[in-house]
């Protein structure tokens, strides 16, 4: 962020590397809408990207893009997401109990304990993806070593294989997959293990459903399917082999816990659960009219996107900012420079500041005031917030991560109450690709009283 704020730019830096190619960074949001909206298909993904998630939407370029994302575009629908939110709160709420029970394990008292954040986080966004995306029950957060689907995936994706994705990404794939290097083939062998088991669950989704269909049990509404059995059913023609190929696209505290507690309880009341049954309650409802909840989860993603960078190659001669871009040329778009420009969120740009992404309106009813969630956190532009990009090949489970993160954060300060087990020097963001702690995040955490 230093190098471009003191670098005179016009919106393109050129990152001269000594062991990997010349790469332009891109650092003014006006050629974000050339590169992303007007000339979208003129600049594809790395190559690498293509051996890890097969031809689905993310990497699929032109026609066969505009094909699957129409597709795609109703399964990944808010309505559609609003009626995944009993799934991601159930899971949620495991997730709380499986954290509880690792409590009990270090001194015999459920109350109280220490626990690593990080470890945690690859499973039970695996495990909540699996349910409301593909309809399958990993059960990893509890049993870890259960699912051979999880070890395939962790095979590919594991700390493991941070140094071949970095120079794959970074250097050449060309030139990583002809070393003579182990990596190459454990990642050849888990990459097509992964693929035949998304071939094998389309195959056995399609089995169940047929048979269901049958059998006069075809019953579960629409909204409440999980994505892959929606995209079977939505008469769009997708073969098993285009099927298979989404699958790994998929995989790709005080004020917050009162506003959590406080609408949960009002909304149990209102339900008239008498058990106060969090799992019964209309959950979308609650949590997307959040302002503390909401404010946080946008600008934690503002600040810290766990994706810090994508990249792009020019696949022909094209232009940008009015500069020749020769074919072959390496763009790099880094979320975290877009999200925090100084003139573009101002001074505090680099602060956590969740109020920003809350209003303060007047009641209707009776004239008070109160707090209002806003989607745009003060920024005049869509293209100021960059974390799930913007326009055809923009992210389109962007609904359905927020739903998921919301689930997971409200369930949790609901839950407990913690504390930093480290300095707080420690906690450091780092990562070339997938931002996570360097030394982890370590907490001390307390159950609260219900």
């Amino acid at each position: 962020m230093d190098i471009v704020n003191d670098t005179p730019n016009q919106g393109l830096l050129l990152l001269n590397g000594l062991m990997v190619p010349d790469r332009l960074l891109i650092t003014r949001t006006p050629l974000l809408a050339e590169l992303l909206v007007r000339r979208p298909y003129d600049f594809e993904k790395p190559d690498v990207m293509y051996h890890f998630l097969g031809d689905g939407l993310i990497i699929a370029e032109g026609d066969q893009h505009k094909m699957l994302r129409r597709k795609s575009l109703s399964a990944f629908s808010h309505r559609h997401v609003q009626g995944l939110y009993p799934m991601l709160w159930k899971k949620a709420l495991g997730f709380c109990d499986e954290l509880q029970i690792t409590f009990r394990w270090q001194d015999g008292s459920a109350m109280s304990g220490k626990t690593e954040v990080s470890s945690w986080e690859s499973r039970i966004a695996f495990d909540t993806i699996c349910a409301a995306e593909l309809g399958h029950d990993s059960n990893v957060v509890q049993y870890p070593d259960s699912d051979s689907f999880f070890k395939d995936y962790n095979a590919v994706t594991g700390p493991h294989m941070f140094l071949y994705w970095a120079m794959s990404l970074w250097v050449s794939f060309r030139l990583v997959k002809i070393l003579p290097w182990q990596k190459n083939r454990e990642f050849l062998k888990g990459t097509e293990s992964l693929h035949q088991a998304c071939c094998n669950m389309v195959r056995n989704k399609k089995g169940a459903i047929e048979s269901k269909a049958k059998m006069g049990k075809d019953s579960v509404e629409e909204q409440n399917m999980d994505i892959l059995s929606l995209l079977i059913k939505s008469g769009e023609g997708f073969s098993d082999k285009e099927l298979g190929n989404q699958l790994p696209s998929f995989l790709s505290a005080g004020k917050l816990r009162k506003e959590v507690r406080d609408a949960l309880s009002a909304s149990a009341t209102t339900e008239r659960n008498t058990n106060y049954d969090r799992s019964n309650i209309d959950i979308a409802g609650v949590l997307e009219c959040l302002p503390i909840l909401n404010g946080i989860l946008n600008e934690s993603l503002r600040l810290y996107p766990s994706i810090s960078y994508t990249n792009r190659e020019a696949r022909c001669d094209t232009m940008l900012a009015r500069q020749p871009i020769p074919k072959g040329t390496n763009i790099a778009i880094s979320s975290c420079i877009i999200n925090r420009p100084p003139d573009l969120w101002g001074p505090e740009a680099d602060v956590f500041n969740p109020e920003r992404w809350i209003d303060v309106v007047v009641d209707d009813t009776g004239g008070s005031l109160k707090w209002r969630p806003n989607k745009s956190g003060g920024a005049t532009s869509n293209y100021h917030f960059m974390t799930f990009l913007h326009g055809p090949r923009n992210c389109i489970g962007e609904d359905f991560a927020k739903a998921e993160l919301r689930c997971l954060i409200a369930a949790v300060v609901s839950r407990f109450e913690w504390t930093l087990d480290m300095e707080d020097k420690d906690v450091v963001p780092a990562g070339n690709i997938i931002i996570k702690p360097l030394h982890g995040l370590h907490l001390n955490m307390k159950i609260l009283d219900e």
